[in-house]
């Protein structure tokens, strides 16, 4: 067997490993939103789209293994295999150049705070352009409507929490410990995810250090929207105050002077509710009553007084520091990886794509051989 046949074929069986390989993983994916994911994220019908196409793969790999275990069929198999390597090959390309895309319109958006500066800037915002914006938009003003949020200052909750650290009846451990922040302002979700089973104050009050780093299993394990909110975007209590300063003047018809400003006066987000104190915690997150104890403790942290807030104000926050904010700094890690492994899938499928016009139309093994050789001229 010739070096190039050994290689085309090594590639070939390597491609249809991959696709296996992913076929696995997006019925796994596919599977773990359906019934994990779905309970705090909404996602729609994504994730049965995801185990549909992870079935496609599936048995579509198995054309690569047929080319090399059945080398009769080999050009019939050869041939789905080209076809999906092209398709492949043109999804890869296309994530590749949306990747380098999105970073861009991303890096210039939160340069701007989201404010239509970045759509003068760029002379208008095109199709793709809105689809980025508004695909942020959606999915954060649906993680906010379904964490049904109320706000409070997060040292009213430290206190709350240190005058009740001594009550068996509520769990107040992390919430009372002196890491935790204060000077700040803070969501906490009265719905959603990271909150039951069993549901506590303590699991309510979470407000992770703003000088820590995520890890992966903040998001495997379930976290509510508002762990990460309070991490990424709430702000110091003084700051919070500017805003609510600026806020007031933009509704009077005042320009504004922030990136916060700029952003919360921005008109592709479309129509904004009021800033409102939302009611404090009646119920555990199922629906439960509250037991006596968090009853107590949720109703004296709601006569400290809830803070103003809408969905709006708080994605305003997460852009407040412009290129520096936590937000972009996440998104920017993301784009990252998925671009240069998107670039190198797309030279992947296509050294395939050449292995398998290799096989196809060059390459003839024993048994093209054995068969050519049974070939007789017919006489009369």
């Amino acid at each position: 067997m010739s070096i190039a046949s050994c290689t085309a074929k090594c590639f070939t069986l390597i491609f249809a490993l991959v696709i296996f390989i992913v076929g696995v993983v997006l019925l796994g994916v596919g599977a773990f939103a359906a019934t994990r994911l779905a309970d705090y994220i909404p996602i729609g019908p994504t994730p049965w789209i995801l185990i549909a196409i992870g079935a496609l793969v599936l048995f579509l790999s198995f054309a690569g293994f047929g080319v090399l275990c059945c080398p009769r069929r080999r050009k019939c198999n050869l041939s789905i295999m080209m076809i999906l390597t092209l398709l492949c090959f043109a999804m890869s390309a296309a994530a590749t150049g949306l990747g380098f895309y999105y970073e861009e319109i991303m890096e210039k958006a939160f340069k701007y705070g989201f404010g239509d500066q970045a759509e003068s800037a760029g002379h208008g915002l095109n199709t793709l352009e809105k689809g980025f914006y508004h695909g942020l938009r959606d999915t954060f003003q649906d993680l906010y409507a379904d964490c049904e949020p109320t706000s409070y200052q997060s040292t009213d909750v430290h206190d709350e929490c240190v005058s009740f650290e001594n009550n068996p009846n509520v769990t107040v451990e992390s919430c009372a410990a002196a890491e935790y922040p204060v000077g700040r302002v803070g969501i906490y979700c009265k719905k959603g995810p990271g909150l039951g089973s069993p549901f506590t104050a303590e699991k309510a009050m979470e407000f992770p250090s703003p000088e820590k780093s995520l890890s992966i299993d903040d998001f495997v394990n379930k976290r509510s929207f508002s762990y990460f909110a309070n991490f990424a975007c709430m702000p110091t209590t003084q700051r919070y105050q500017d805003a609510d300063v600026e806020m007031a003047r933009l509704a009077a018809g005042g320009e504004a002077n922030t990136t916060f400003g700029s952003c919360y006066s921005s008109n592709w987000w479309g129509a904004v509710g009021n800033a409102t104190r939302a009611a404090g915690f009646t119920e555990q997150p199922d629906g439960e009553p509250l037991t006596a104890g968090q009853a107590d403790f949720f109703g004296q942290l709601q006569s400290k007084g809830a803070q103003k807030m809408n969905d709006k104000m708080i994605f305003c926050f997460c852009s407040d520091l412009a290129t520096d904010s936590k937000l972009w700094k996440f998104i920017k890690d993301v784009s990252a990886y998925s671009k240069w492994i998107a670039l190198g899938a797309s030279f992947f499928f296509l050294f395939v794509f050449v292995s398998e016009c290799y096989l196809c139309c060059c390459y003839r093994d024993t048994s093209d051989r054995i068969k050519g050789n049974q070939l007789t001229v017919l006489r009369p």
